[in-house]
């Protein structure tokens, strides 16, 4: 049997009835590649149940330590049954996009039963008043607990239930074979002597550990890292900053990776990830300045940041660290915003690429499992939130899909989008997915502390359009003429800050000055 990480736990005591640990990830398909209009629960009942061969991960459950005195085990299921975590739900009719994202977001909503392997599929059908997909189009959700998982093992788990090709899978389900069985799981005493091993061994481990760091630290200084702090200034206050409630709520924005790419000149050295951020930065300075509470500081974002060994993709479990950076709300001009954005993001990338990934999780691995369960209930059963503000105000992962077409019982695949999960005092979360050649932008929020979803997703399309609008028009100009100032790397925060007395006419100027195309923005 395998143990869960230090990490892996984490999600798993932090789990509450309000705080469910789930990463979802939805789709919604074509039948028509199939050779018929319609596919039946039924037919996805037999798909899941072949196709649940092809990984042992399908089939782990959850095996206690006695006493709960360390990190629970991993073992194979030997009652497992795939109607335990095949469900079927039809919307109301007609079934509109935003009945799919209400739906979506009340079972993501939903605590995993820990009694067996922690996934669901949910087949979604009766999508007929979506007049933007094909007739006959269906929905699957695929809910996995993040303790099992993080965002890229989700994606390879849920990328073996699918095909490159229509008619490939049953080919390849009648040369699955069954699983390959974990050990048998050690007696009670065994997993209780296991974790006093664990917990004598820890301070030694830890030692080593400060030992090793020692040539990292005089990296850090060498590079003058240690200029940059671990994490960005202290989060401001907003609504979505407040222990949480049950409800959620889910949207979605789409927008061509083409003109996204196109944004992404607007900075030299911007990533993808970079313009994400500041679209966020510039719907959330919108939003928050309508109810009249937009901070002088900016909101702070958390990034989930893999570090992940190349080939590692496949294995489950947390292979993660959060970075924090500002997300620059105080900044009204879009690309300054995007210039502060890219200065933060690459010193964190910086910081980061210099410890190895091993130390990383090294660090996460020795703190004993009675002491971590006990400190992170006290933490949400006492709601600590209500006084204690954590160092970020919301959170931004991105998680790519696949670039080419994938199918589910030869149905093809036309857009996928996802959910994660919300923490007491963070009711805001953002899961950018790029399937193809489009990326979405998708949300989910406690719904009591971002009541107004569509206003929210509106102002995403606004300020994915604004900045579209702002690279169409600059790319007549000549390269030198473009970014007047802007080629120069800002050295310091210090640096950008001072740009911002002048940004709102800046960003006037612009706008009366772009003249380009309309974003390729859809209300998908």
């Amino acid at each position: 049997m395998k143990q869960l990480s230090d990490i892996d736990a984490f999600f798993l005591h932090g789990e509450t009835p309000k705080q469910p640990m789930n990463l979802s990830g939805v789709g919604i398909y074509d039948p028509a590649t199939r050779g018929k209009t319609r596919i039946t629960f039924a037919d996805v009942l037999r798909y899941g149940a072949e196709r649940s061969r092809r990984s042992p991960l399908f089939r782990r459950r959850l095996v206690k330590t006695p006493w709960l005195n360390d990190h629970p085990y991993w073992a194979e299921d030997s009652d497992f049954d795939i109607r335990n975590h095949v469900f079927h739900l039809t919307l109301d009719k007609p079934g509109t996009r935003e009945k799919l994202d209400d739906a979506v977001a009340h079972i993501h909503s939903r605590v995993v039963d820990r009694e067996g392997p922690l996934w669901e599929w949910w087949f979604i059908d009766g999508l007929d008043g979506m007049a933007e997909i094909p007739k006959g189009s269906f929905a699957l959700l695929f809910k996995l607990h993040h303790a099992a998982f993080d965002g890229v093992a989700a994606w390879e788990v849920i990328n073996v239930s699918h095909d490159l090709g229509p008619g490939h899978h049953d080919d390849v389900m009648a040369k699955t074979k069954a699983p390959t069985a974990s050990s048998s799981a050690p007696s009670r005493l065994g997993l209780a002597l296991n974790a006093y091993k664990r917990a004598l061994r820890a301070p030694f481990s830890l030692a080593k550990i400060a030992w090793d760091s020692m040539p990292i630290a005089r990296k850090l200084i060498t590079n003058k890292l240690n200029e940059f702090p671990l994490h960005a200034k202290r989060a401001p206050k907003t609504p979505f900053n407040a222990p949480l409630g049950t409800r959620r709520n889910h949207r979605k924005v789409n927008a061509r990776m083409a003109d996204v790419k196109a944004i992404r000149q607007l900075v030299p050295g911007a990533t993808v990830n970079d313009v994400v951020l500041a679209i966020i930065g510039g719907a959330l300075r919108q939003y928050l300045n309508a109810k009249g509470g937009l901070p002088d500081k900016s909101l702070n974002v958390g990034m989930p940041v893999s570090i992940r060994a190349k080939g590692d993709a496949g294995d489950a479990g947390n292979q993660a660290m959060l970075a924090i950076v500002q997300l620059g709300t105080d900044i009204a001009d879009p690309i300054e915003r995007l210039r502060s954005i890219h200065h933060w993001t690459t010193t964190k990338k910086d910081y980061v690429n210099a410890i190895p990934s091993s130390v990383m999780m090294d660090m996460f691995e020795h703190v004993p499992g009675i002491v971590m369960r006990a400190a992170v209930k006290a933490f949400t059963g006492l709601k600590a939130a209500r006084v204690i503000r954590l160092p970020y105000n919301l959170v931004v992962t991105n998680v790519p899909a696949s670039r080419v077409p994938i199918y589910f019982a030869g149905a093809r695949m036309i857009e996928y989008d996802a959910c994660g999960p919300l923490w007491d005092g963070v009711g805001l979360i953002h899961v950018t997915t790029s399937y193809l050649d489009v990326l979405h932008f998708s949300f989910n929020a406690d719904a009591d502390l971002l009541p107004d979803p569509d206003q929210y997703a509106d102002l995403l399309r606004a300020s994915l359009e604004e900045m579209s609008q702002l690279a169409s028009s600059l790319s007549d100009v000549p390269r030198s003429n473009a970014n007047t100032g802007g080629a120069k790397a800002l050295s310091s925060p210090k640096a950008i800050a001072g740009k911002k007395a002048t940004a709102g006419k800046k960003t006037i100027a612009r706008k009366k000055a772009a003249v380009g195309a309309k974003a390729g923005v859809s209300k998908n």
